[in-house]
């Protein structure tokens, strides 16, 4: 849900330009970015996590989560609900998943 939250508000015009940093710099920033480009610019997950490594971030460290699987968690969870939007109206596009309840 978090995640969510935080594409969508990525994604509003009003909002934009957005910035994201994290004290190291690395880590969590890019990983948000990830997450962002799975979710609006629709690449897969696995693109993603590539991007990723392309940085050389790390992909796990202790204390924190495992990024790619959280990565490719949250790309079922936007297709899910894609899909449970799309049986409901006809032509929904993917990125109505962004909206947040």
């Amino acid at each position: 849900q978090k995640l969510r939250q935080y594409v969508h508000f990525m994604s509003q015009k009003e909002n934009q330009p957005v910035y994201v940093f994290c004290a190291g710099g690395r880590d969590r920033s890019n990983f948000f970015i990830a997450v962002y480009r799975v979710a609006v610019d629709g690449i897969s997950p696995e693109q993603a996590i590539a991007e990723m490594k392309q940085k050389r971030v790390r992909m796990w460290m202790p204390g924190t989560k495992n990024y790619p699987k959280v990565i490719e968690e949250y790309a079922s969870e936007l297709r899910q609900i894609a899909a449970k939007q799309s049986t409901k109206e006809v032509g929904v596009s993917p990125r109505a998943a962004l909206s947040v309840p």
